[in-house]
């Protein structure tokens, strides 16, 4: 992910890669794409960024298993993101609760 990243939904996502809306879900569930991130309570979409590095590396002739190698890191990296998100948010209640409490 980078810092101009924006969220692509289903239509624009699939329409990158030219194929059905069908076809596109089950490259998904094979681990040929990044999963969708939940935008909203009825909302999902894929990270931009993500749909991207898999075209190009498709676009250069990659093989399945360099696209699904891809797919895992991409959404490692991303679990890491969140995790540390709420690492830091936890630290910062429990030190608002200290400051708190003095």
């Amino acid at each position: 992910m980078n810092t101009t990243d924006r969220f692509s939904r289903l239509p624009e996502a699939r329409a990158k890669f030219g194929i059905s809306r069908s076809g596109f879900l089950q490259k998904v569930k094979d681990g040929d794409l990044p999963e969708r991130v939940r935008i909203g309570v009825r909302s999902v979409a894929w990270i931009e960024s993500e749909l991207d590095e898999v075209f190009r590396k498709m676009a250069a002739g990659a093989s399945q298993q360099e696209i699904r190698d891809l797919v895992r890191r991409q959404v490692a990296q991303r679990k890491s993101l969140v995790s540390k998100h709420q690492n830091d948010k936890q630290y910062h209640d429990q030190s608002k609760d200290g400051d708190g409490s003095q």
